[in-house]
């Protein structure tokens, strides 16, 4: 499963770690110990501690990235900012400098949570990519059988997840049916039970999703394992292809699917190939015969 994006985890730790800050700041502008007796932690008001409370909050609202927790944060960080004003006022004695240090630090990540581009994960559950099975857009054969002893039928997947695939199939099926499925990809043959959840037209074909039934231990593996030689072979999931926000990721170099064939060559010999798909840093190729060349080995494409 992917991770959050870099920029959330941060934010968050520094929402942690501020109330340690701030306390270190009162140590010093007030000259009393941090630790031992008389303790900068006994002469703590209880605004003090609510401060302290609110950045927690703030920090587990980031991290949230659910609607709930964008609100909560614009709250608390306009509680704070308001909070730092006030404090100024009736206490002068505070420096003018950490007051607008503080509040221009908050002004700046609230201002970061305004952008329409970081606002729509926490307001849309779809767009959370790091929550979503990578899914690949990949042509595959699969065999669709009815259990029942009936000629299993060759569908195209369009793309395809650890959860389900997305493909066009010859022959038409039946919604909440399930069926015997048999993947291929790359060296990995998974067989395992789907059921059609729902169809739709896809390029004037007809098109099914279909959801993967809850399988074995050993199925899972060759799953696993095969959405990770995917990525290692240079296909990008879906989510991070259709995700350019530059604040949290890059966006990467186009990729075409040409459908020619090309030759490998290696020490041991001289392999044809189709070219799945190329971009400028890399291909993906199927090899005949299921031939699979050792990882990490350099060849000859021609």
């Amino acid at each position: 499963m992917p991770k959050k994006p870099a920029v959330i985890t941060i934010i968050t730790l520094c929402f942690l770690f501020a109330p340690m800050a701030i306390i270190m700041q009162a140590a010093v502008f007030t000259n009393t110990p941090v630790i031992g007796p008389y303790n900068i932690f006994q002469k703590l008001a209880a605004t003090d501690w609510m401060v302290i409370f609110i950045y927690s909050i703030s920090a587990a609202a980031v991290y949230s990235v659910k609607k709930w927790g964008w609100y909560v944060y614009i709250i608390c960080a306009a509680a704070l900012v308001s909070y730092n004003t006030i404090v100024f006022i009736l206490r002068p004695q505070y420096s003018v400098f950490i007051m607008i240090l503080f509040n221009l630090a908050l002004f700046s990540v609230a201002g970061i949570f305004f952008r329409r581009t970081v606002i729509a994960p926490y307001f849309n559950p779809v767009l959370r990519w790091w929550q979503q099975p990578s899914r690949f857009r990949i042509n595959l054969s699969m065999q669709v059988g009815d259990g029942i002893g009936g000629k299993p039928s060759t569908c195209d997947i369009i793309d395809i997840s650890a959860s389900g695939a997305f493909a066009v199939s010859p022959e038409p099926l039946k919604q909440n049916v399930n069926y015997h499925l048999v993947i291929k990809c790359l060296r990995h043959t998974a067989s395992l039970q789907g059921q059609v959840v729902r169809a739709a037209s896809f390029h004037g074909r007809q098109g099914y999703g279909i959801r993967f039934l809850e399988h074995n231990v050993a199925v899972r593996k060759e799953l696993e394992t095969m959405f990770r030689d995917l990525k290692r072979a240079g296909l990008l999931s879906l989510e991070r292809v259709s995700y350019k926000d530059p604040v949290l990721s890059r966006s990467p170099a186009p990729r075409y699917r040409p459908h020619i064939d090309t030759l490998i060559a290696l020490p041991a010999g001289e392999y044809i190939a189709n070219v799945v798909d190329i971009s400028r840093g890399g291909c993906l190729l199927a090899a005949e015969n299921g031939f699979c060349p050792p990882l990490d080995q350099t060849c000859m494409i021609t």
